[in-house]
């Protein structure tokens, strides 16, 4: 299989640098008349240049980008309104994987066809794997992937919308070594959604709801590399709780965010909070931070210097447009930087909607460039600059 559309030809790249942006990226590239719509969800650094994962503002039509070193397109996978790419990364024989999540174009359907596939750097597909569930996410590690997601119970009579939590685990030749199923008593409505490879086993966060208290909570599993879960962590406020993201940090560290959100009678959003913890690798909590005005973020990375938050913004309660989103540095032990010691986002013209973390430790950001706050513009990419005490 080939992954249609693509061009072979170069394309010129039109790159649109403002002074604000300058003292924010060290390098940014915004991508014109090119074939590309919507925005960069994910960037991925790779030894001969750049692969881009896009897809539009809201759901469907997904594409993949790849360029030069220098930025310039080399080709464009066709858009597809049936499908995202998502979790892409270097293989370690080369080439790169992606995750490709497809609706079910057929009338009444109600399912997913999830695939992953191998491809090289021409744009060549050269392994492709049909997956036996509805996969959110992969978590690449020295020895193969964990496939995310949700599979139906066996248990169910057939054509059930039952479903259970589902991990596979594959190798790098596309075979799936292991297979299994979770289904957490006291949780009702669990969802598993995303997971990082960390150390000898899984982080994974997940939605559900406490059956004894009937809040929505957060929660955070470790799992080991056999599939079995060695802990699990609740997350729980005074409303309901969204565990946005968890990573593993030096000096095993596992450190993540979670959204707390109350609602009015009628449904309308009363306020919100955003907390970042961290823990030791028995899930111990260490210490928690408060994020202030109401912030809450979408992203945390392990950088060079402690922590990095990321918030796309979107914040329905007192900026509900495009563009408004953030970065943030904490120290390991959650504490935030002097002053003018973390980098910021040019204005408000660049709608954040990735953060990727490279091998050399850099930080690559994705979104889309606006013409103005809630008017898109067109996809960019650039690279993050931290401010010089911090490097």
């Amino acid at each position: 299989m080939k992954l249609t559309g693509i061009l072979a030809a170069l394309l010129v790249l039109a790159v649109w640098v403002s002074a604000t942006a300058s003292d924010t990226f060290s390098q940014v590239w915004v991508y014109e008349e090119q074939g590309l719509t919507g925005s960069v969800l994910e960037v991925l650094d790779t030894e001969d240049g750049y692969l881009l994962v896009g897809g539009p503002e809201y759901r469907g039509g997904g594409w993949l980008g790849y360029t030069a070193g220098d930025g310039s397109l080399l080709w464009i996978s066709g858009e597809d309104d049936t499908r995202t790419f998502l979790c892409a990364a270097v293989l370690p024989g080369g080439g790169f994987g992606v995750l490709a999540r497809y609706d079910d174009p057929n009338p009444g359907a109600d399912r997913l066809l999830s695939a992953l596939y191998f491809f090289d750097a021409l744009g060549n597909v050269f392994l492709e794997v049909i997956l036996p569930q509805n996969t959110s996410w992969l978590a690449y590690d020295d020895m193969g992937l964990f496939a995310i997601g949700s599979a139906p119970d066996p248990a169910v009579q057939q054509g059930s919308a039952v479903a259970l939590q589902s991990i596979l685990r594959l190798d790098y030749e596309g075979n799936i070594r292991w297979e299994k199923r979770y289904d957490e008593d006291g949780y009702e409505g669990l969802m598993f959604q995303k997971g990082q490879a960390a150390g000898d086993g899984l982080l994974v966060t997940a939605s559900a709801v406490n059956s004894r208290t009937q809040a929505r909570v957060g929660l955070l599993f470790r799992i080991d590399q056999g599939g079995e879960v060695l802990w699990r962590r609740e997350f729980a406020v005074d409303g309901e709780a969204y565990l946005t993201d968890a990573c593993l940090a030096p000096d095993g560290l596992i450190a993540g965010t979670y959204a707390a959100m109350r609602y009015e009678d009628d449904g309308f959003p009363l306020d919100r909070a955003g907390t970042v913890f961290g823990m030791n690798l028995d899930g111990e909590l260490i210490w928690e931070y408060t994020l202030q005005d109401e912030m809450t973020a979408d992203w945390i990375l392990p950088v060079k210097n402690g922590l990095l938050l990321g918030s796309q913004g979107l914040n329905m309660l007192a900026d509900p447009y495009q563009g408004q989103g953030w970065v943030m540095l904490l120290s390991p032990d959650g504490h935030p930087p002097a002053e003018g010691q973390t980098p910021g986002l040019a204005g408000s013209l660049y709608e954040l909607t990735g953060i990727s973390l490279q091998a050399d430790g850099t930080v690559l950001l994705g979104g889309n460039h606006m013409d103005e706050p809630g008017f898109p513009r067109a996809p960019f990419v650039a690279r993050l600059k931290f401010p010089e005490a911090l490097e």
